[in-house]
């Protein structure tokens, strides 16, 4: 009767120690959020950041975006130099008349564009209508086109180059009984040439012709003076402001010309 008390009790002791021991192998784990964090030294990189300087490439890149106009623009050329040189052209046929306007050869062009002058004339390079003896035109009714004329230019025989002299001209060139073939084939509504005042000049036509400007390509203007007083001269010789002057024609050989030395633009290149 008295063992089985002494059982009882060394079991109950031996549970209750069990018990201490497992309780404090798991109260071993929430030890650990219980602990002071330690705070770590603040670090002086973060806390007091280093200023960062400028680079030297900001001012090179400003060097480089300069705009373009502070830069010394190009020395411009200067308007022309003494014409001087020699050079043959050889072309296939040979030019039929010098008086202008009586053939529309090629041989025939080519010898009147170096001589004469036009109205305007076509740029080399952009192929636009640009001004020759007329500075500026416009269209100031359906069928009138004004032309402002250049002032100060004179043909090769000295004689001035002024609006009556172009209107002129061109009325001659356009009367029915003058068989021209560049302007009355090119121009076949014109109905006059108007000399308004001493620089302006109106191509009236008899309908309205939105392309009048360009037309007046193919209007050579010559020295009234030289038609007038030497016309047993006019198939053989021309005389206008071109750039170049007329010398010699032998018939089936060559015609030659020199460079203008009083042309009003820049003097031709080859003499």
């Amino acid at each position: 009767m008295r063992r089985k008390p002494v059982i009882l009790f060394v079991v109950v002791i031996l549970l209750v120690s069990l018990s201490i021991v497992l309780g404090a192998c798991q109260a071993a784990p929430t030890a650990t959020p219980t602990m002071a964090k330690p705070t770590p030294a603040p670090s002086p990189a973060v806390a007091a950041p280093t200023p960062i300087t400028a680079p030297p490439t900001p001012t090179k890149v400003a060097a480089l975006t300069q705009p373009a106009a502070t830069a010394a623009p190009a020395t411009p050329a200067p308007k022309g130099t003494a014409s001087k040189g020699k050079i043959v052209v050889a072309m296939a046929a040979e030019a039929e008349t010098m008086e202008p306007g009586r053939s529309v050869a090629y041989a025939n062009q080519i010898v009147a564009h170096n001589i004469l002058d036009y109205l305007v004339w076509r740029d080399n390079k952009t192929q636009q209508l640009r001004p020759v003896l007329a500075e500026k035109w416009e269209q100031v009714a359906p069928e009138r086109w004004r032309f402002t004329i250049r002032t100060g230019v004179k043909f090769q025989d000295g004689s001035p180059v002024d609006t009556q002299t172009i209107a002129w001209n061109i009325n001659r060139l356009n009367n029915p009984s003058h068989p021209d073939m560049q302007v009355q084939a090119n121009f076949p509504d014109l109905k006059e040439a108007v000399a308004v005042d001493a620089n302006t000049l109106d191509l009236v036509s008899k309908v309205p012709d939105p392309i009048m400007p360009m037309r007046a390509l193919e209007m050579p203007i010559s020295s009234k003076k030289f038609i007038e007083e030497t016309p047993e001269l006019i198939p053989t010789k021309a005389v206008g402001s071109g750039p170049y002057k007329f010398v010699e024609w032998n018939r089936g050989q060559y015609v030659k010309l020199t460079a203008n030395p009083d042309y009003w633009g820049p003097p031709p290149a080859v003499k």
